[in-house]
């Protein structure tokens, strides 16, 4: 039993020192003190590959075009449009057993870049466009001998607004948590994917900042998403941010760590997110959405004596999880 016996994880040994009591008089604890979780931060997307990125940069991460910051966030419709919404749809790749050549070829990656997307094999994002262009896109790859995934990026979307866990404990055989819209109870065989990524936070240069006199980066963690077959949002485990019960201690990370292989013993799990560059946007909400991101860390950039901006990549964390695991459910 988990409660008595926590799996290992990564190789590690057992934290016995981080265990939750349980028993019929366990509550969940009141939530610690900690600032509230913020607001979906919509992406920019490339009107070159039509990938969603993060507002902190001036070019695209994937292809290298210029963004320009009156961009519409992903899946915005232009004010004052009649029109219904444009359909997208996300095509990936499955690079399992694919072909380097056949890489190259389709894509113009070079030989060695090719090479490494064929050891690491798995799935990748290709590019997001409306359905018409994503058809014919997927049937050149298709030609050229790579599988292509589609999946509507409505569902995609959907799936990557968590349901953010405040404080829980691991009662019997299953875990129960404390969320902002209330409680939720995961079991085992209940859990679809389990995706983990780590989270990179910097802080926004001020104009005229030496880089010998910056403050030290702030500390990097890790999410944990336990995707439900039968919910689309999945929970979301924060070590920073999560209250364990009474008499818990040791290293919330391994704990929760711990949890997570136990509930999604005999499913998929993927890690592959730390092979990403990490796109960083405002860690918290700007209002105006993602254009309004851009132009202010533009503006703030210029500004002397201003406060950097906290930058973290938590929405690239989210939606790389969202596609991923609807992936699976289509499967």
């Amino acid at each position: 039993m988990l409660g008595k016996h926590p799996p290992a994880a990564f190789g590690l040994p057992p934290n016995r020192s981080a265990r939750s009591e349980s028993g019929p008089r366990f509550r969940l604890p009141p939530t610690r003190t900690s600032p509230p979780a913020s607001a979906p931060i919509p992406a920019v997307t490339c009107a070159a590959c039509g990938r969603p990125v993060a507002a902190a940069r001036p070019t695209c991460l994937y292809c290298g075009a210029p963004l320009a910051l009156a961009s519409q966030p992903a899946g915005a419709t232009p004010e004052g449009a009649t029109t219904a919404p444009v359909e997208r749809v996300l095509l990936v790749l499955d690079l399992a057993g694919i072909d380097a050549a056949a890489l190259t070829g389709a894509l113009g990656l070079p030989a060695f870049e090719a090479g490494q997307w064929v050891r690491r094999g798995g799935f990748r994002l290709h590019r997001i466009a409306e359905r018409a262009d994503a058809s014919r896109e997927a049937a050149r790859l298709a030609d050229a001998g790579i599988r292509v995934r589609r999946l509507a990026e409505a569902e995609v979307r959907a799936a990557a607004q968590p349901l953010v866990a405040l404080a829980g404990a691991w009662r019997v055989d299953a875990l129960e948590v404390r969320t902002p819209e209330g409680r939720a109870g995961l079991g085992p065989g209940q859990v679809l994917i389990v995706v983990k990524g780590p989270i990179v936070r910097e802080r926004q240069a001020a104009a005229g900042e030496s880089r010998r006199l910056r403050s030290a980066a702030p500390e990097g963690g890790l999410r944990i998403h336990l995707h439900r077959r039968s919910e689309v949002r999945p929970l979301e485990l924060d070590p920073e941010a999560f209250a364990f019960g009474p008499g818990a201690g040791g290293s919330a990370l391994l704990q929760l760590c711990a949890w997570a292989e136990e509930l999604g013993r005999g499913r998929p799990a993927d890690d592959a997110f730390r092979y990403l560059a990490p796109a960083l946007a405002p860690s918290q909400p700007v209002p105006g959405g993602a254009a309004a991101a851009a132009s202010a860390l533009a503006a703030q950039a210029r500004r002397r004596g201003s406060k950097p901006l906290l930058l973290d990549n938590v929405q690239q964390f989210r939606f790389y999880s969202a596609w991923r695991a609807s992936l699976e459910r289509q499967s």
